[in-house]
């Protein structure tokens, strides 16, 4: 009898002890998703970082080409706080234009670069806005340019300036 009620009395035991780790387990597995979930935003925010350092790095190189003109457009009357800096390689035709400062384009306009030479607008590119407009941005290559300047465009642009001027640059 004495066996019987130690077997029971053990078996009741590891049954309650089977329940505390089964919890004990569970609460280790919601730790390790937890962390897995950590490891992936972490992940993710590391990739970021490397891509706006290469971005960086690349805007970096293209200031440094002696190769490489660079020219300021300020904003004018429209838009006096308006800034943009372009970078132009008069070998490789190449311009790119790095964003400092513009008005958010009110719905279904956009701006539009032009290149001027001898007052006449060259078209250089729509400049996207997104709401991270950073860096440096492809715009159309340019053979010849006195002066940059930015308009005020209907969405899709335009093959000669319509809008009005909000910055211009003079090489």
């Amino acid at each position: 009898m004495f066996l019987i009620a130690a077997s029971v009395l053990l078996l009741l035991a590891s049954g309650y002890y089977m329940y505390r780790l089964n919890g004990k387990l569970s609460v280790l597995e919601n730790t390790v998703v937890s962390m897995s979930h950590q490891k992936d935003s972490l992940s993710q925010t590391l990739y970021t970082w490397q891509t706006k350092q290469q971005e960086t790095e690349k805007a970096l190189a293209l200031f440094k080409d002696p190769a490489n003109k660079t020219v300021e457009l300020k904003g004018l009357a429209k838009s006096p706080d308006s800034k943009a800096t372009i970078v132009w390689n008069k070998v490789s035709k190449e311009v790119y234009i790095n964003i400092e400062k513009l008005p958010p384009p009110p719905e279904n306009m956009e701006y539009q670069l032009w290149a001027l030479m001898d007052g006449k607008p060259i078209d250089a590119g729509m400049i996207e806005m997104t709401n991270d407009s950073t860096g440096m941005h492809k715009m159309k290559n340019i053979d010849q340019a006195q002066a940059f300047a930015i308009t005020l465009e209907k969405k899709g642009g335009s093959p000669a300036p319509q809008g009005e001027m909000y910055a211009m640059g003079s090489i």
